[in-house]
């Protein structure tokens, strides 16, 4: 679900030139790659669709029976359906031969304790293939009915039948960033959204989707990789963020949001402003990150569980986050270090 706006992302970068004194160089390379190589790598990938594909093995697991050879062929009942759903749902791998051997084995440990934290049950859809390669190799899996790979996000076969693809790029490999493993994360909090709410396709809010996605990821590298993915990864805010914080609700606002900084304030400003109406850190990210989701937000009545969810609504928070006179993910903001996903996620 990471869109890219080559141009503008690069006017954006252009535009921010004055602040690069003050990075290191290991920053100006990320921010490079973040605002503008990577989208040239994923508009690339997409180029290479319909070439001969590499003979390369791939390796298919289900999520249900890691041990197995093959892909598992059970599938929820119909007992299943709604919110109450108790049937996990199946998951088929295919991590190609072409990523090393290292990120293949860290993707498995990553999904296992994913699950753990937050489980799939098939309430919306019963099935999801997990597709990964590496950047450089053409679409491997055109067989197995994949086409027009997104480089990395959530598409629909079907509404009971799901893919989440990562087309790991070369540059992130190469250079060992944190990207290339927060990005499972990222994703496969994307499939969680969508299984505990009804009408994720119907909702989406930008920020809530994606800024909840980002933070949710870096809450995973701060817990498993002593990295802090907020501060190292996130460029400097758009001045729209305080100005115009309405804007980051749609996905059209892309050149504004580099790698979904702007919206990841925003869902940190809320769970600040959560706590400071009495709610603990752990309750505030659970109520962002779970229940609102599950009230089934859409486009029509989201401010109004927006409202009935935390107390306020959608305007008093963004006139709260207009009242910030320069904001930034620092201090001000962030989530205790010691802040886990299981706290969050514990009902």
């Amino acid at each position: 679900m990471r869109d890219s706006i080559i141009l503008c992302n690069l006017l954006y970068i252009l535009s921010k030139h004055k602040h690069w004194e003050l990075m290191s160089i290991q920053q100006i390379i990320r921010n490079l790659f973040i605002g503008l190589i990577l989208p040239c790598l994923l508009l690339s990938s997409c180029a290479l669709i319909g070439l001969e594909e590499e003979e390369e093995e791939t390796t298919t697991t289900a999520s249900n029976s890691p041990s197995d050879d093959s892909p598992s062929d059970d599938s929820p009942s119909d007992d299943d359906a709604g919110s109450g759903a108790t049937t996990p749902v199946v998951i088929t791998e295919y991590i190609h031969s072409s990523l090393p051997s290292d990120w293949r084995s860290e993707y498995q440990t990553i999904k296992s304790n994913l699950s753990d934290i937050f489980p799939l049950y098939a309430a919306n859809y019963s099935k999801v293939d997990i597709f990964a390669w590496h950047g450089d190799t053409s679409n491997p899996y055109t067989a197995q009915g994949l086409s027009n790979p997104c480089g990395a996000c959530i598409s629909g076969v079907s509404q009971d039948h799901l893919h989440m693809i990562l087309q790991i790029s070369a540059f992130e490999i190469d250079n060992n960033l944190y990207h290339r493993y927060s990005v499972i994360a990222h994703e496969y909090y994307h499939l969680y959204q969508t299984s505990i709410s009804d009408n994720f396709w119907d909702f989406g809010v930008k920020w809530l989707i994606e800024g909840a996605a980002a933070s949710v990821e870096s809450i995973y590298m701060q817990q498993y990789y002593n990295y802090n993915y907020f501060t190292n990864d996130f460029p400097s805010l758009s001045s729209k963020t305080n100005t115009t914080p309405e804007i980051y609700e749609d996905y059209n606002s892309s050149s504004d949001d580099i790698n979904y900084s702007s919206s990841v304030y925003l869902i940190l400003h809320l769970s600040k402003k959560l706590m400071n109406a009495g709610h603990s850190e752990a309750t505030a990210f659970r109520m962002i990150f779970k229940d609102f989701l599950e009230q089934h937000p859409t486009s029509t009545n989201w401010k109004t569980i927006f409202q009935s969810t935390f107390g306020f609504t959608v305007d008093q928070f963004y006139a709260d986050v207009k009242n910030v006179s320069s904001p930034a993910i620092d201090s001000t903001v962030l989530p205790s270090t010691s802040l886990t996903l299981q706290e969050i996620f514990s009902e």
